[in-house]
């Protein structure tokens, strides 16, 4: 976990995988059953953010656009630590490293595409906003217009996206 901006980093959030998963091959015994010593190497990766600082010994208060992005990262990270992969190239993200291998890239960001969904359900953003000094959060007028806002442009961004196509 990386989450804070320093010079010479990148400018963006990104998770990148570390190891993948995968299984050992065991040694064979007589009977023909290799399983006896093969054991799952467990999945690595780094989430790197840049996220805003807090100020004067106080946490952050992030916007958000922040936490938007940083559920979505986060469910690259619960996709990659939850893969469990008979080989290398087959688990989850290695498709995002210059060789071959790894999940399809459209189901890539399914996992992500559904924890950056939580953050705009009410009850979710109730929770998240709560200030650190006295425990308020934000009205539910704001996190209803919040909500609502959700799909503003939406269709401009769609149109543009096809007409890049």
């Amino acid at each position: 976990l990386d989450i804070f901006p320093r010079d010479g980093k990148y400018s963006h959030q990104c998770v990148y995988p570390l190891r993948p998963s995968y299984v050992t091959v065991g040694n064979d015994t007589n009977d023909g059953d290799s399983s006896a010593d093969s054991h799952r190497v467990l999945p690595a990766c780094v989430n790197i953010g840049n996220l805003s600082r807090g100020t004067d010994g106080k946490p952050s208060m992030l916007r958000f656009r922040e936490v938007e992005t940083f559920f979505h990262e986060f469910g690259h990270v619960m996709h990659c630590v939850l893969s469990k992969s008979k080989h290398s190239l087959q688990a989850w993200a290695w498709s995002a490293v210059p060789w071959p291998g790894g999940v399809e890239q459209d189901f890539l960001e399914v996992p992500s595409m559904m924890l950056e969904n939580f953050v705009w359900q009410p009850e979710i953003l109730k929770r998240l906003s709560c200030r650190p000094k006295d425990g308020s959060s934000l009205p539910k007028d704001a996190i209803d217009a919040l909500s609502k806002s959700r799909f503003v442009m939406d269709s401009y961004s769609r149109s543009r996206v096809l007409s890049m196509s």
